[in-house]
């Protein structure tokens, strides 16, 4: 940010010491990953908001290895080693000394790891099924893992459903018991058992022009 901008100033001053904010208003945004906050309002967020929150950085198992757009990568200094990132957001079980990711409505696939950080080492050693933030860079097909938490049955289940009903935003449709319904078999073709009575929130809040680039990235246009 250009610190002499007083409302970029703000911002990193806020940040310095919250979880977060949220502009509105006049904010600049460079698709897909880029914002600058411009000449917006800034307020602080209330809450943390974590990457397993981002519907759009959710992947299974379906769709795992769709090739990512050139502009899908960013630049990061700030997660593992700097680099050029495509960031996934996964949940996958341990086979051994493997991590199979989850399915939404095909089969689970072996992940294909590079590279784990030691702290995320330490985490996975412990539990048998995590939610797992990952990325790869442009020449390479493994992922490195950053982060990890985790997780049951019914997170995967909620994990899979907003991935699929992030996939029906982005065509202008909804969600139905179909989807659904083929989520929770799948899953428990894969071992598990998801309550049918988990709650999912569905809430969709991606704006119009947002909602045409991220079409047009995933290649729906």
């Amino acid at each position: 940010m250009w610190l002499k901008g007083p409302v970029a100033n703000a911002s990193y001053n806020l940040l310095r010491e919250n979880h977060g904010i949220r502009l509105s208003g006049d904010y600049r945004w460079s698709p897909p990953a880029r914002v600058t906050p411009g000449e917006a309002r800034l307020e602080v967020s209330e809450q943390r908001i974590t990457w397993q929150a981002a519907r759009s950085l959710k992947a299974v198992a379906d769709d795992l290895i769709r090739p990512p757009h050139a502009l899908e990568y960013v630049l990061d200094y700030r997660i593992g080693p700097p680099g050029i990132k495509y960031f996934r957001c996964i949940c996958a079980a341990k086979d051994r000394n493997l991590w199979r990711v989850l399915p939404g409505l095909s089969e689970p696939r072996t992940l294909e790891v590079a590279e784990i950080l030691p702290e995320v080492r330490r985490t996975l050693n412990s539990i048998e099924m995590a939610a797992l933030l990952i990325y790869r860079e442009p020449w390479s097909k493994a992922w490195t893992i950053v982060d990890a938490t985790g997780i049951d049955a019914n997170d995967a289940y909620t994990h899979a459903i907003k991935w699929a009903d992030f996939q029906r935003e982005l065509d202008g449709r909804a969600i139905d018991g179909t989807i659904i319904g083929g989520i929770r078999e799948s899953l428990r073709n894969s071992g598990l058992d998801p309550a049918e009575s988990a709650e999912h929130n569905l809430a969709r809040s991606l704006l119009p022009l947002a909602r045409e680039v991220t079409r047009w990235l995933h290649g729906l246009l």
